[in-house]
């Protein structure tokens, strides 16, 4: 799975320059896939010194994962958020869901998604119909504000 900086575009951005701190919305989308799936999660961690959320992530697929739970907190300025089916698998790759931002600071700041590897109980990954994970990927993006007024110091 990739982080799109900016998901209005029909490629995987890994870059965005942001001016100001009104909101802005990056996606997440599944690029590769080992097998037909039956949903999907992701684990999002983003710079805390200069990017927060702001609002709750919206399923995007267009396909019938339908099942989703809420955007919710898995540690410092990290989040969760996923969708299932109860019967369909689907072999989908585009853009799976939506998160809003916002700019705190102004500098360059990461947002990278935690894999199953570095949290086996919510990592990044989809799930088979046995609720087996599938080989995919994570890639990793940054966000460049400015304007927001104050410098921010991006965390290592």
């Amino acid at each position: 799975m990739a982080i799109d900086t900016d998901p209005s575009t029909a490629s995987v951005d890994a870059t965005r320059d942001v001016s100001g701190t009104a909101p802005f919305s990056i996606g997440v989308d599944v690029t590769r896939i080992g097998g037909p799936y039956r949903g999907y999660q992701w684990e999002l961690q983003i710079d805390g010194a200069g990017l927060e959320p702001a609002g709750t992530a919206v399923n995007a697929i267009p396909v019938t994962l339908s099942l989703c739970s809420d955007t919710y907190p898995l540690g410092a300025a990290t989040f969760g958020f996923g969708c299932a089916s109860p019967s369909t698998d689907t072999s989908f790759t585009g853009l799976l869901s939506t998160i809003p931002l916002k700019c705190l600071a102004d500098g360059n700041f990461e947002i990278r998604l935690i894999d199953i590897a570095q949290d086996p109980n919510f990592g990044t990954t989809v799930l088979s119909g046995a609720a087996v994970n599938l080989a995919t990927h994570t890639v990793a993006a940054s966000i460049n504000c400015t304007g927001a007024g104050v410098t921010g110091t991006p965390t290592p």
